[in-house]
């Protein structure tokens, strides 16, 4: 392709545009890998095109059918384009990075139980001769069976406890990326409405009305679009855990929940019970007071943050008061937009017509109304 006319050029821009648009960010570690490496290829490749549009617009610079300007706005959009798709695949490889650590925590179990497998029936086909048979032998192997069904049984409730967190820390992802995304493409799109709504020329007539219809139509969309949006996010808000908290040292005691019962010699806490978390320096135990008073230690994994996270909660309401501010803005000035029309078809009416308008029957009234802003 020749790429140095500025057709070509708009032309490439748009081929671009509409593989972006259609971009697969993959759905596993090895979708989201090649989609990363895909996307790294194509942004060095956009950005380098820079030259090539320089030099379009350079070589155009006399030629008044192609507005240069027009080709350097297509060129940006691309640029910041490309550049939020590669943040976006960046982040996604991130989350699908977890495939390694559960392979690895799968391989793991698999090989714990067959070492411990092969272990057991290693000593029992080399002690089946020496061992007592008596009662006590007999309880002591029932006992070794229950231990070991038990502590399996703990293991299967702390992987339950982590799928708990996992849902959390997706939620907790999802909730701010959203509201990131809300905050900063509601006011975007919300403003330029505005600001076509305030250039937009009005006359007296007719097709003035119609514009004034349309545009107003098309602002109550957009905020019944957003308003959804920001309700759905002040509605999951109260859901969402402080998952930083787990992560941060804590400035102060919080309160959690016990999502599973654990017990040692000296510390025991039910499934359930409220406890307040004191220390989370070591990310192996946890130092936390059980609703008897009594200070323990306990894993990470079995301590929920009860609480709603403040941030989330804030976040909402303040997208909440910026829709607000927006609707507000739009409000006042679609009123002084229709109040200028009416200025602009009452101002040609003569004492005589008033006159006369107020003496018909209100039917014809009404409609005489009506044809007169409609002409």
């Amino acid at each position: 392709m020749d790429s140095r006319t500025p057709e070509s050029c708009l032309q490439w821009i748009r081929d671009e545009k509409k593989i972006l648009d259609s971009f697969d960010y993959g759905s596993c570690l090895q979708g989201s890998r090649n989609a990363l490496q895909g996307q790294g290829r194509r942004d060095r490749m956009i950005n380098s095109y820079k030259a090539e549009v320089e030099s379009v617009i350079e070589n155009n610079q006399n030629d008044a059918s192609h507005d240069a300007d027009a080709i350097q706005d297509k060129y940006s959009e691309l640029l910041s384009l490309s550049a939020k798709t590669l943040s976006c695949s960046e982040s996604v490889l991130e989350i699908t990075k977890f495939e390694e650590v559960i392979n690895d925590l799968s391989h793991s179990l698999d090989s714990r139980a067959n070492e411990l497998a092969r272990a057991s029936v290693s000593i029992s086909e080399s002690s089946d001769e020496s061992i007592p048979n008596n009662d006590t032998m007999l309880r002591s192997s029932q006992r070794c069976i229950f231990a070991i069904k038990n502590n399996w049984n703990w293991v299967s409730k702390m992987m339950k406890c982590m799928q708990t967190h996992l849902d959390n820390a997706a939620a907790y992802h999802q909730f701010f990326n959203e509201a990131s995304e809300c905050e900063l493409w509601m006011e975007k799109s919300l403003s330029r409405l505005s600001r076509t709504f305030q250039l937009m020329q009005i006359q007296g007539d007719r097709e003035s009305v119609n514009n004034m219809l349309k545009e107003i139509k098309e602002t109550l969309t957009a905020y019944l679009h957003w308003q959804g949006k920001v309700d759905s996010l002040f509605h999951r808000c109260g859901d969402i855990v402080p998952v930083d908290l787990r992560v941060e040292p804590l400035s102060n005691p919080k309160p959690a929940t016990a999502l599973c019962s654990y017990k040692t010699e000296n510390f025991s806490i039910m499934e359930g019970e409220d406890i307040i978390l004191l220390e989370n320096e070591d990310p192996k135990l946890w130092k936390v007071r059980n609703s008897d008073g009594e200070i323990g230690e306990v894993p990470p994994v079995i301590c929920l943050l009860s609480t709603a996270d403040p941030k989330a909660v804030d976040l909402a309401v303040r997208l909440r008061l910026q829709l607000l501010a927006l609707w507000t803005g739009s409000v006042k000035r679609l009123g002084r937009q229709v109040i200028w029309f009416m200025c602009l078809v009452l101002r040609d009416w003569v004492e005589e017509e008033i006159k006369l308008l107020k003496c018909l029957p209100k039917s014809q009234k009404k409609g005489n109304i009506e044809s007169s802003f409609l002409h």
